[in-house]
């Protein structure tokens, strides 16, 4: 761990530093004027309109009627999304109304650690699963693919549903796309079988990532598609352990 000296003696992790750091030069450099500049756009009213058309005019949390396109991750935040439209969302009033509360308390209210990225992969299912609960905090977020498979379909763990892929992709790809702007947690821990590298490019250009090859000494039933792509993934950037304590 990098750590330098703060200005008021304290000693910070300076990759946690460095990530607030861009944040704020990312919102000093955006002026009052360009903000609603944007707002005020014609490009804006009409992806608006876009958006409302695509969600039926309904909210996205509780499905009343919604009249407000709120950017899931705040354009304050990253401004590049501003445009996009995965990033985009219809919301009633109230709805708005919490989401800004809740944005409000955790920008100026809520915890700050320096996070830890964990991409852990691997065949064992279990064996990621007790490798991750070893080095647990009180403060870590798990994206188990495993147990939410499990939890989507009633199969037992490690078992797969080909079906139900792209809505587990999906709830990841928005996991990513908060963990730009978290500040909460101590470690996060992403599992997979193999490295998916959209979600390592996504996450490398804000985090220190850190890649973990678990194995174990079971013996496994895997299927040949499955285990050609395990033997033909790049693992070079990722540390291999083993990992026996699966009972």
């Amino acid at each position: 761990m990098i750590k330098k000296l703060s200005p008021g003696g304290k000693l910070v992790d300076y990759r946690h530093k460095y990530r607030h750091d861009k944040t704020y030069n990312d919102r000093r450099s955006l002026t009052d004027s360009e903000y609603l500049r944007f707002y005020h756009s014609s490009d804006w009213q009409h992806l608006r309109k876009s958006i409302l058309e695509r969600d039926l005019y309904l909210c996205q949390r509780c499905g009343r009627q919604g009249n407000i396109v709120d950017h899931i991750i705040p354009s304050k935040d990253h401004w590049e999304l501003r445009e996009d439209p995965g990033n985009l969302q219809t919301l009633c009033r109230k709805c708005h109304d919490a989401k800004t509360k809740r944005e409000w308390f955790k920008r100026e209210k809520g915890a700050r650690r320096a996070m830890q990225i964990y991409l852990v992969c691997g065949l064992d299912s279990k064996a990621k699963l007790g490798y991750i609960k070893q080095h647990l905090t009180a403060h870590d977020l798990i994206f188990d693919y495993d147990l939410l498979m499990q939890a989507q379909t009633g199969l037992r763990f490690g078992q797969h549903n080909d079906d139900l892929y792209d809505y587990i992709a999906l709830y990841l790809e928005q996991l990513v796309r908060q963990l730009r702007t978290e500040t909460r947690f101590t470690n996060v821990w992403i599992t997979s079988t193999v490295p998916r590298n959209n979600i390592d490019n996504l996450l490398s250009t804000y985090f220190d990532l850190k890649r973990i090859l678990v194995r174990s000494k079971r013996t496994l039933e895997v299927s040949h598609k499955l285990s050609n792509e395990f033997n033909s993934a790049d693992w070079s950037r990722y540390t291999p352990v083993i990992f026996d304590g699966v009972g």
